[in-house]
């Protein structure tokens, strides 16, 4: 199940295994995505249709932060050495007041796209398993007017659209 479903559906299904290993974040300025996620999103219907993505009325709250990179097993570390990871955080998405994920996240890159990872217990170990999606933030002229898309992990497969709500990256 991709993480366009998670953000439609709140369901995670496990990808990944399991043991411990460093993984590093390397920040680049340059990064739009990275440079933007943190904050408050709520889903864009109207901008979600156009793109051939489904309706969904979550809220995703994006807060950057590093302190379970340690904890991430071995060998979902080890998979992950193949490319650069831009940013790491936790990230709550919700539904009507109820949170359907609440966990960590890190964001890395797949054929030039910017991809998100949402980390989750896989086979009764922290971290261990993922759900991936292409994710990119549209920036705006103003900040408050930047919009998230998430999509497919693939070239196929519509868009959700999300728009700011605060840059905080509290929840």
């Amino acid at each position: 199940m991709k993480l366009h479903r998670l953000i439609a559906l709140g369901a995670l299904a496990p990808v990944g295994l399991a043991l411990s290993l460093q993984i590093l974040v390397e920040p680049d300025q340059n990064n739009v995505t990275a440079g933007r996620l943190a904050g408050t999103w709520e889903a864009d219907p109207i901008v979600s249709q156009r793109l051939g993505g489904a309706a969904s009325d979550r809220t995703l709250e994006f807060k950057k932060d590093s302190t379970f990179l340690g904890s991430i097993p071995a060998t979902l570390a080890e998979e992950l050495r193949g490319g650069p990871i831009f940013e790491s955080g936790l990230v709550k998405i919700s539904e009507e007041g109820q949170a359907l994920f609440n966990g960590p996240y890190l964001l890395t890159v797949q054929s030039g796209n910017p991809r998100l990872l949402l980390l989750h217990e896989q086979d009764g170990q922290p971290l261990a398993g993922y759900e991936a999606a292409n994710v990119f933030v549209a920036p705006g002229e103003q900040r408050h007017n930047d919009l998230l898309l998430f999509g497919e992990t693939g070239s196929q497969g519509g868009f959700r659209s999300f728009r700011r709500v605060s840059e905080d990256g509290t929840h």
